[in-house]
């Protein structure tokens, strides 16, 4: 497999059985949200809400990853920053967080 670009010895199952492919698992990167009637009641909708375009649906933004980012926990930030031949400039430019 590739890691920023790079050959790693690791294969597929063994990444995806990863810590660290468990925590990326946590971005949310829907392109959706459901907007329950009650924050809304003067929308009509059917089923008692509607489907809400996000940030991640309307153009790119950092803000998911940011906001996954903050809430990891140090131990969780350094088992990113352990993925194999992790590249802090190409995490920035593909994430936009500075490690």
């Amino acid at each position: 497999m590739k890691f920023f670009d790079q050959e790693a010895d690791i294969t597929m199952e063994e990444w995806r059985k990863s810590e660290a492919f468990a925590i990326l698992r946590k971005i949310d990167l829907s392109p959706v949200e459901w907007v329950w009637e009650i924050e809304h009641p003067d929308h009509k909708t059917t089923g008692g809400g509607h489907l809400k375009k996000t940030d991640v649906g309307r153009i790119y933004t950092y803000k998911p990853f940011l906001t996954w980012w903050n809430s990891l926990s140090e131990e969780e930030k350094e088992t990113i920053k352990n993925i194999p031949n992790f590249d802090a400039e190409k995490f920035f430019k593909i994430t936009g967080i500075k490690v």
